[in-house]
């Protein structure tokens, strides 16, 4: 083992000790098997054919960790890093080469409230780059997990948390997905636009893994980007998950030519409306929206389909059911005079018998879809998908 990753694995026994001596504690690593040198012990239960501590050309020392994620089902391994001082800043760094996991995830989380703190989403790179997200610690310790939850394969090395804003060298999470003040790139995402970090990252993985022409492509909300189960659905034909938390119809629409025309994607299944509506847009405005993003599309790419996933019900906002049904309704008018394009009723499969939501299919914040939720609506998509080839 080096002698940098020595001086980490004795970090948490001598904290004490430098507090009372008031040393600065920015240059230590409270993740003291950050290099992985001693494999995954310090991490919990790690599917071993998903995380393989591998030796060779590591960004620190000779170990790192070589995920290979095969599937969308998610794979995670978790530990806890204690010895913060809470309210105080201290920094995330982690460092990653060769990833093509588009939804790879290194997370900080409260531990006793389970809620998010930091993340990071490293973009590609070929070479091993050091990405950091800065934050405030919630209490005396913080959660922290890697987690894959799409198919690809990254290295991954050096996960480090330091008291301080950490090495001004190294590149934040934020900037890195196109939030900083450098200018953005031709046709990128800024800061100054909505889910800007989110666009970026579609944008960082189709510049080095060029989409394949002839996809189905899913893009619309988080209903769809939390559909990380999608290819198990439709394992006849590739297909690509373009949703982006919190998007309205309005923003699939803004970020058209940048997402989706760019993709040439065989077939186009759209879910939007729901965060509209509910951020007090009208059901014409999302026909409106709906209406343009058809047009976009078809001045690209003429004869592609198009499918409309209707807007759903949820038990976080029945106060906008007649809304939604109104939205549904004219969607529906509309794409019933127009050629290739198609509509899929999903309302009746998130309701019980007796014409109530079903609030097991959401999870906890009834707006979000479980499993088993998907399970329910997936077959009339898959039925629309193959008739409109």
């Amino acid at each position: 083992m080096s002698t940098h990753h020595g001086q980490h694995l004795f970090f948490c026994g001598a904290l004490c000790l430098m507090a009372s001596l008031s040393l600065p504690a920015s240059a230590q690593n409270l993740v003291t098997n950050g290099g992985f040198e001693d494999g995954l012990k310090d991490w919990g239960k790690a599917n071993a054919s998903v995380f393989e501590v591998t030796a060779g050309q590591a960004a620190e020392g000779q170990h790192f960790v070589a995920i290979q994620s095969p599937s969308a089902k998610e794979s995670v391994i978790r530990r806890v890093v204690g010895g913060l001082t809470a309210g105080q800043e201290y920094t995330l760094t982690v460092k990653t080469r060769k990833n093509t996991i588009t939804d790879l995830r290194i997370v900080l989380r409260d531990t006793a409230k389970k809620s998010y703190v930091g993340l990071i989403q490293p973009l590609p790179s070929e070479d091993w780059k050091a990405a950091k997200h800065t934050f405030k610690a919630p209490g005396t310790e913080v959660g922290l997990e890697i987690s894959a939850r799409a198919p690809g394969r990254c290295d991954l090395d050096d996960v480090s948390i330091v008291a301080g804003k950490g090495d001004p060298a190294v590149e934040s999470a934020s900037a890195k997905k196109g939030v900083s003040a450098k200018p953005a790139a031709p046709g990128a995402a800024t800061a100054t636009e909505p889910f800007a970090d989110q666009i970026a990252q579609f944008e960082s993985f189709d510049k080095v893994h060029p989409p394949k022409p002839g996809a189905v492509l899913f893009v619309g909300s988080s209903t769809i980007k939390r559909w990380t189960t999608l290819p198990k659905y439709f394992p006849e034909v590739t297909v690509l998950n373009r949703g982006f938390g919190g998007a309205r119809m309005h923003d699939v629409l803004y970020y058209v030519d940048r997402i989706v025309i760019p993709c040439k994607a065989s077939h186009i299944v759209v879910y939007a409306g729901d965060n509209d509506l509910a951020a007090k847009s009208t059901p014409q405005d999302v026909l409106n929206d709906f209406k343009a993003f058809v047009a976009k599309v078809r001045a690209a790419q003429p004869g592609t389909p198009i499918t409309f996933v209707s807007v759903k019900p949820s038990p976080h906002r029945e106060r906008i059911t007649a809304k939604v049904a109104e939205a549904n309704r004219l969607v529906q008018e509309y794409i019933k005079g127009e050629p290739k394009l198609g509509y899929v009723d999903i309302t009746g499969t998130l309701k019980r018998a007796d014409g109530k939501v079903d609030a097991s299919l959401f999870e906890k914040d009834g707006l979000h879809i479980k499993e088993s939720g998907y399970k329910k609506f997936d077959g009339p998509i898959q039925s629309r998908v193959p008739a409109a080839k």
